[in-house]
């Protein structure tokens, strides 16, 4: 009786305040709009949390779906044009942190740090990878909806139907390559179907979305840092000069497009459908075991396929061999060494190899941790409208998602789905069929030695500046990003790099003056 009597004071009191609306109409003054975008990971979970916030609150929702990628410009352009009534997004804004910068989105900083009945706050219980993408200028905009890795699955049903172990795991670029040339080289059938090692579909590859990995692990953390914020890591002391376009000449960029181009031009690896094969089909072959024994793939998988009962996991990233000649190694001399430094760093053996240095362990530490995975998530961005005429109803309904009851119901709704902030006693999987391949991708978030590459960044360089962060500068007539230049236009890595500098080199002015930096 006690709990009914503190609901009807609730409802009461929001009733007085024009909170909540009685009856069937939808009354905008009274009636929450929130709009989002069905990618891969859908929305039955905001459907979920919506039924709830109302049977809880009172308070209608009225929510739409769009799809795709038409779908986030569609939210996009709303988004520009002042929200058109709309009081939440949910999207992959395009331009976020430009338009963060232009004060679109209500600053949230309150929602964030406010302590819950258990004395945590949002911020609290929150990956620090997704408190940096959502705060900018010291301040949070946003909430990140999504939380996930991208890297290299594996069809485990032919790689036993294959013989292959656990000791046949690529630990190094090298390894990976090898292995694919063993796969290929046994042209081996299952059920009728050759096997090839690699499958992508041309139109949407995702190799530009592996290419940070093996950037950032050649790369270290700290020349990472200085990347995202275009600042030259030979010219940081001092005045830590920031706006020179050498900071772009990395030859990290190299390294990792030569993997791509070994993987995808220089070796028949591929199946050879993927030239023209629709990425549904695609994806949904593989998962059906008829194409191949490696993909480039996120782990919205299982809620954009149409296949059951797959059974696919994650392999790490494999490290780029070049690493060994970063100028940072000086005591591993060779691609087995360097596979076995790997193993002792992941805990797979115990003993150190021999006259390796401390120092060396400490830069195969940091590409371990940093390029084993990659974050997708961070840029997935739930936003209340400045323009909003129901701000206070918006946060609180924020509140409510994030709050250890909206985190389970999204947890549930998502079959085990985890997204970067916890609740306070962490998720639990009592009454949930959480399949293996969603339990593989909990257990690689948990690990997380993971690399939160994000498109976009705050730095005004690139997202005034408009600087592609993926190496497309300058491409033009070869294609709209590196990896078509590559494949189609047989770009060497070099090439693709230098028409990059070419194209930052003569519009530096005209950057700078975009970004307001000269």
């Amino acid at each position: 009786m006690k709990n009914k009597n503190v609901k009807l004071l609730l409802l009461s009191s929001l009733l007085s305040l024009g909170l909540v609306s009685c009856g069937n109409d939808v009354d905008s003054s009274t009636t929450l709009k929130i709009e989002g975008v069905k990618l891969g990971y859908g929305v039955k979970w905001m459907e979920d949390i919506v039924s709830s916030f109302t049977d809880k609150t009172g308070i209608k929702v009225n929510f739409k779906a769009v799809d795709g990628q038409a779908g986030v410009e569609t939210l996009q352009q709303k988004i520009k044009a002042g929200g058109d009534g709309t009081d939440i997004f949910f999207s992959r804004i395009t331009d976020f942190y430009k338009l963060a910068y232009q004060g679109n989105f209500v600053d949230v900083s309150d929602v964030w740090t406010n302590k819950d009945d258990n004395g945590l706050s949002i911020e609290d219980r929150t990956e620090q990878c997704f408190i940096d993408a959502n705060k900018i200028d010291g301040k949070y905009v946003s909430f990140s909806w999504a939380n996930g890795v991208f890297g290299i699955l594996r069809n485990n049903t032919i790689w036993n139907a294959l013989g292959l172990t656990d000791n046949d795991i690529p630990y190094t670029t090298d390894e990976f390559i090898t292995l694919c040339q063993k796969v290929k080289d046994k042209e081996f059938s299952y059920e009728g179907s050759q096997i090839y090692p690699l499958v992508y579909s041309y139109e949407t590859e995702y190799y530009t979305s592996l290419l940070p990995a093996w950037f950032a692990q050649y790369e270290g953390s700290e020349n990472m840092s200085y990347f995202n914020e275009g600042i030259d890591p030979d010219d940081v002391e001092g005045s830590k000069e920031h706006h020179v376009s050498s900071f772009y000449a990395r030859d990290g960029i190299v390294e990792a497009l030569q993997v791509t181009q070994d993987l995808l031009v220089n070796n028949d690896f591929h199946h050879p459908k993927s030239k023209n094969y629709q990425f549904e089909s695609c994806q949904n072959d593989f998962l059906r075991n008829k194409t191949a024994l490696f993909m480039a793939n996120g782990s919205w998988v299982d809620t954009e396929t149409s296949v059951k009962n797959f059974d696919a996991s994650f392999i790490p990233t494999p490290i780029v061999s070049s690493i060994i000649d970063n100028g940072r190694i000086t005591s591993i001399k060779d691609d087995k060494t360097l596979s076995n430094v790997i193993k002792y760093v992941r805990g797979l053996t115990n003993e150190k190899p021999a006259s390796i240095s401390d120092s060396d362990i400490e830069v195969i530490k940091d590409a371990v941790k940093n390029g084993s995975y990659l974050r997708s998530g961070c840029d997935h961005q739930l936003v209340i409208s400045s323009n909003s005429k129901k701000i206070e109803m918006a946060k609180q309904f924020v509140k409510f998602m994030y709050s250890d009851e909206g985190l389970s119901i999204f947890h549930r709704s998502m079959n085990g789905g985890m997204l970067g902030t916890k609740p306070s006693n962490g998720y639990d999987d009592t009454g949930i069929n959480v399949s293996s391949f969603k339990r593989n991708v909990n257990q690689v978030l948990k690990e997380n030695n993971i690399f939160a590459y994000n498109i976009q960044v705050p730095a005004k360089i690139y997202c005034y500046g408009g600087i592609n962060r993926i190496f497309a500068n300058g491409l033009g007539n070869v294609g709209d990003n590196c990896v078509k230049a590559m494949v189609t236009f047989k770009k060497s890595p070099n090439e693709v790099l230098n028409m990059n500098m070419d194209y930052l080199n003569k519009n530096w002015a005209a950057i700078l003056k975009q970004s307001g930096l000269n």
